[in-house]
């Protein structure tokens, strides 16, 4: 009889290990969980920076071809077939413009060497990956990128048009004078 006990005991011990191991795991899982999650946003984030910066780059190269002149930012599908050929990847370029929430649309039929602070002029912003990101990616004039709080997106927007407002008018300034 005391045999047949030790038995049990041993199998009631085996059960009681393998349980405390379920536990641990579950317990290292659920510690684990957030900090790959995390990992994954800012994967995420890295992603939508970079199909911005590309993007951003791509806009460079077009304004060189183009007399330093912006593609028309009036309605997405002109604006992607302008663009589409520095970028030659549907994918990304259809990301890039799903996903934006402000472009400039001052710019157009400004040369862009004609404003006084470029790396402040916002040429477009996009949303980033996850809804829950408290900010938007913006890009400026001079390709550069960066991730914008909301709190500040608007005086970003705000400057950026001040710089343009005072391009135009430094242009029309020096359009000739009609002679009468």
């Amino acid at each position: 009889m005391l045999d047949r006990n030790k038995k049990i005991g041993g199998v009631g011990q085996k059960l009681m290990m393998a349980l405390g191991i379920v536990g641990l795991v579950i317990l290292a899982g659920a510690i684990l969980f957030p900090i790959f999650a995390e990992v994954n946003h800012r994967d995420k984030n890295r992603i939508a920076r970079s199909n911005a910066k590309q993007f951003g780059v791509a806009l460079m190269v077009y304004m060189e071809d183009h007399d330093k002149h912006l593609p028309s930012f009036k309605n997405k599908e002109s604006f992607r077939a302008a663009i589409y050929p520095y970028i030659k990847n549907d994918e990304q370029t259809d990301y890039v413009i799903s996903r934006m929430v402000y472009t400039n649309a001052g710019l157009e039929g400004l040369p862009l060497d004609s404003l006084s602070d470029a790396d402040k002029v916002v040429l477009f912003a996009i949303s980033p990956e996850r809804e829950d990101s408290n900010g938007v990616f913006v890009v400026f004039a001079n390709s550069r990128t960066k991730l914008i709080n909301d709190h500040l997106i608007l005086q970003t927007i705000s400057e950026s048009d001040r710089i343009v407002l005072e391009a135009r008018q430094k242009a029309k300034e020096s359009e000739p004078k009609p002679e009468n």
